[in-house]
């Protein structure tokens, strides 16, 4: 006895563990149960998916009722069977939505069978009643309700009597798509119940040939869902829509409730195909919150755009408006002939305010097969940034023509820690790693580049950071620190080595390993290595006084040193003074103009005497920073000359 009784134990704690089910399983007793169906039959309620409901009855069952709703084509047979399922005879049959009630007081099981469809779907609820048993109780008995969790849908290649389960053939050659994957998707969006829906797409293994193929349709979610992936996606060339996958609906103006939680794609599966979209593979539409793909792999995916850098649809687009967008840990990898791919873009309509406090992190991103036996085709844009407070960290990007590209409406972009190479893909493009601007030329502002790295020498950029062919776009307050070139110093950080204009706080600062860049009046520069500071200029052969020169106009309201020599290089025939250096700038707290003499005069008249000094002062932005000489003499034929060196360097 204690054996059987150990023996029953286990065989009820194994029963707890049971995965949901659309069918209850022979032997299992719950009580309601319920299921929707859109499938018919193939067989008397056989292991079809989602065509048939079946019901263990307890063994004190008097009646049970079947209730069919929704709004459907489709014939239901009611069948019971008095020994296990093994046999079933007829109760009834119903084609349109009601109750009806049966006596089952003979019966072990009911079964709602699907034996004709057409269209929509059936949600059944079959409920039993129960006469007086041996607890001493009479009336209906509550038994447990069904393993099946409230909002849990699964794509599989073998649903058996799983619940809410859509079976698909993962022959990478059938189209799943039709009227069964259309009911479902209907099915999930119309999701009412706690939480939001969560989809499991599992089963199919990865390799050639082992995946789930869907060539006429796309996978619209139209509420807030969470996507678990854990098979292979082949959208292939027949989708023509805008996307493959859409998250949220297309008809939003505003934000709403029913819109702020997150969609979410993640898993170990992998997507490839989307080369007939119009947009992206993977889209979130306008005012759509949180939209997240974590995880993902994708190989080969999207079409090639005929004329880089002009792209025509994307892996993913976030179309504008979606708040605090997400994708992180993913991987994206092109490795056959294709030319010109394109992986994200970020604010694609450019939206005002744009799409806000975005955060791509930890994503493989390569344009161009870069593995021994892969073709090398480049990509076209890695990463289009049209964003506001968007943060891109820790990823790498490989082989496009424009591996990062900043576009007007972007604010408040942050570039931290990337590994970036537009690894030789210069064909119609800047050769720079990270490029700015496009036809719009819209103003490009508020942008840190933190602490990257930059592959520099043979079949790599020239330059870090450079203005998009074609474009006159603006720069302002741009912040260019901590970066690092490699191997030996080679690479500019910008085009040439020259800055291009910028207004604002524009900052080059402790960047290692590249060319030493050419002063600028729009940057300051120092710890690059430049030689002496950041802002310099010099007039030799000098024979009277120099006026006012400019030596930079402030970028910001900042401290500055400024520096200046003056030497004798030939002496007067009798005698001679050599002029004092003086420093104009204008006081950032005051915005009065002042002087500071920096050097004194010396009558010295040989060859070599000079004068030197420096000044520290606050200067206002966007005001010019002077030198000029004073109280130069000379007695004689033969004049005397000298030359002056002046610089200015910002402290802070």
């Amino acid at each position: 006895m204690k054996t059987i009784r150990i023996l029953l134990l286990a065989l009820l704690a194994s029963a707890a563990f049971v995965c949901p089910r659309a069918q209850a399983q022979i032997g299992q007793i719950t009580n309601p149960v319920s299921a929707p169906l859109y499938a018919q039959d193939a067989g008397t309620c056989s292991a079809t998916a989602n065509s048939n409901l079946i019901q263990q009855l307890p063994p004190n069952a008097s009646t049970t009722t079947v209730n069919l709703s929704g709004t459907f084509s489709a014939t239901v047979t009611v069948r019971a069977s008095n020994n296990g399922g093994a046999t079933w005879v007829t109760l009834g049959t119903a084609s349109a939505a009601g109750t009806t009630t049966y006596g089952t007081n003979s019966y072990t099981h009911l079964c709602a069978d699907v034996t004709t469809y057409t269209s929509g779907t059936v949600n059944v609820t079959i409920s039993t009643g129960v006469i007086g048993g041996g607890n001493g109780n009479s009336g209906s008995l509550s038994l447990p309700t069904t393993l099946t969790a409230a909002g849990v849908f699964t794509i599989s290649p073998a649903c058996g009597a799983q619940a809410n389960c859509l079976q698909w053939v993962d022959d990478d050659s059938t189209d799943n798509c039709g009227t069964a994957t259309t009911n479902f998707l209907a099915l999930i969006n119309a999701y009412a119940g706690p939480g939001i829906p969560q989809l499991f797409i599992e089963g199919a293994s990865y390799g050639p040939g082992l995946a789930y193929k869907l060539n006429s349709c796309n996978l619209a979610f139209t509420i807030p869902v969470s996507v678990e992936l854990s098979a292979n996606l082949d959208f292939g060339s027949g989708i023509t829509s805008a996307n493959a996958i859409q998250f949220g609906p297309s008809n939003l103006v505003n934000f709403t409730n029913g819109q702020t939680p997150p969609y979410t794609l993640e898993g170990s599966g992998s997507i490839t195909g989307c080369t007939g979209v119009t947009v992206a593979c993977i889209e979130a539409e306008p005012w759509v919150s949180n939209p997240r793909v974590l995880r993902v792999h994708s190989r080969n995916a999207g079409a090639g755009n005929a004329s880089p850098p002009a792209c025509t649809n994307y892996f993913i687009s976030f179309d504008g408006h979606n708040n605090a967008p997400q994708v992180i840990d993913t991987v994206y990898w092109n490795t056959d002939s294709t030319t010109g791919r394109c992986w994200m873009i970020n604010n694609r309509t450019g939206a005002t305010g744009g799409t806000n406090s975005g955060l791509f992190e930890h994503n493989t991103v390569i344009g161009a097969g870069a593995a021994p036996g892969f073709t090398a085709p480049c990509g076209s844009v890695g990463h289009s940034e049209l964003g506001s407070a968007t943060i891109v960290k820790g990823n790498q990007f490989y082989g496009f023509g424009q591996p990062i590209l900043l576009l007007s409406p972007q604010f408040g972009v942050i570039i931290q820690s990337n590994q970036i190479d537009q690894a030789g893909c210069t064909s119609g493009v800047t050769t720079a790693d990270i490029q700015y601007g496009n036809s719009s030329n819209g103003l490009v502002n508020q942008v840190m580049i933190l602490n990257n790295y930059f592959p520099g020498g043979a079949s790599h950029a020239q330059a870090a950071f450079g203005i998009a062919s074609g474009s006159s776009s603006a720069l302002s307050n741009v912040t260019i620190m901590g970066n690092e070139a490699s191997g030996s110093v080679v690479k500019n950080i910008f085009i040439g080595g020259s800055g291009p204009i910028c207004t604002g706080d524009c900052v080059v600062s402790n960047n290692q390993n590249f060319v030493a860049q050419n002063s600028s009046t729009s940057w300051a520069m120092y710890g690059n290595g430049e030689a002496g500071g950041a802002y310099g200029t010099s007039s030799v052969a000098q024979s009277a006084n120099i006026s006012a020169t400019t030596v930079i106009s402030a970028p910001s309201a900042a401290i500055y040193r400024a520096t200046c020599y003056v030497i004798l290089t030939r002496a007067a025939t009798t005698s001679s003074t050599l002029p004092s250096c003086v420093i104009t700038y204008t006081d950032f707290q005051t915005s009065t103009v002042n002087t500071i003499t920096v050097s004194s005069t010396n009558s010295g008249n040989t060859v070599g005497t000079f004068g030197q000094g420096q000044a520290v002062f606050a200067s206002k932005v966007a005001t010019n920073i002077q030198y000029s000489t004073t109280g130069y003499a000379s007695s004689g034929a033969t004049a005397m000359q000298y030359t002056v060196f002046a610089r200015v360097e910002r402290l802070n």
